[in-house]
């Protein structure tokens, strides 16, 4: 997995209703516009290689817990990094699976709305600086997510962040604790991918545009109205990875890797705090 996924700020460690998903009653004005185009048939390649992975468990998705549901989906969204063709296509026979898993996965740990307080950070001194977003142009997918960012992810019931998998893949050699970071929930300004067309809906009223045909999200200009990002397990199964066409060109969510939020802006009323046994969400 890339280096710089994982609840960080990266200058530190380098690497739905309405237009847009937003709480706090933000209304993006006239951002939005353009209605959508239809997106493809095709399933996204996460669900492909979850079904897979579930196999028969697939029918009895109650019987299968939430965190390991939840590791499941991770280890489906790694191959990733193993596949050069890893995007949505057809997959006819998956119909009937993909609604027992959009279920599933709006109960439970999975059904929780927003951004969960606290979330679960990794750092090595539990100190965050300012968010300072920067524009990266390496033509990697790491420049394709917002550089400079406060990453975090939820706790999962058992305690453990749901980063946790990747923190011990892409820091291996790291000593970075566990913090709980809680913060305003009532003013904090989030939109949240759950589906395709939440990342449509973000890239065409942020948009980036390459000279490929291609748009990624201008974060900085997000940032202006939202103070976080947030992928949500579902959106990690449905959403990553898929192409989907927009009025600046062709948009696709790459190189998150595991439920997360990526804080734009410093998040309101920040506290920080070693976690508890059980942290409240």
């Amino acid at each position: 997995m890339p280096a710089d996924l994982g609840e960080h700020v990266d200058h530190d460690h380098p690497c739905q209703t309405g237009p847009l998903l937003l709480h706090a009653g933000l209304s993006a004005g006239g951002r939005v516009g353009w209605k959508g185009s239809p997106i493809s048939e095709g399933k996204s390649p996460v669900l492909i290689e979850l079904v897979r992975l579930l196999d028969e468990s697939i029918h009895d998705l109650d019987r299968v817990s939430d965190v390991d549901l939840y590791e499941w989906i991770v280890f489906a969204a790694a191959h990733q990094y193993s596949s050069s063709d890893f995007h949505e296509r057809p997959a006819p026979d998956l119909g009937d699976a993909a609604e027992l898993l959009r279920d599933r996965l709006s109960r439970g740990w999975f059904g929780k709305r927003s951004v969960p307080a606290p979330q679960a950070w990794f750092s090595a001194d539990g100190l965050i600086s300012d968010v300072v977003l920067r524009t990266v142009t390496n033509g990697l997918v790491i420049g394709e997510k917002p550089a400079g960012a406060l990453w975090t992810s939820s706790f999962l019931p058992d305690g453990r962040s749901a980063w946790a998998i990747g923190e011990s893949s892409a820091y291996p050699d790291l000593s970075r604790r566990l913090f709980a970071v809680d913060f305003d929930r009532a003013v904090t300004r989030v939109f949240e991918v759950s589906a395709p067309e939440d990342y449509q809906r973000l890239a065409t009223s942020y948009p980036r545009p390459m000279l490929d045909g291609r748009v990624l999200v201008d974060w900085s200009a997000a940032a202006t109205d939202l103070d976080a990002v947030r992928l949500t397990a579902a959106g990690l199964v449905f959403a990553h990875n898929v192409r989907v066409p927009t009025p600046h060109g062709v948009a696709q969510l790459r190189g998150w890797d595991a439920e997360s939020t990526a804080w734009l802006n410093r998040p309101p009323g920040l506290r920080i705090s070693q976690p508890s046994a059980s942290p409240t969400t």
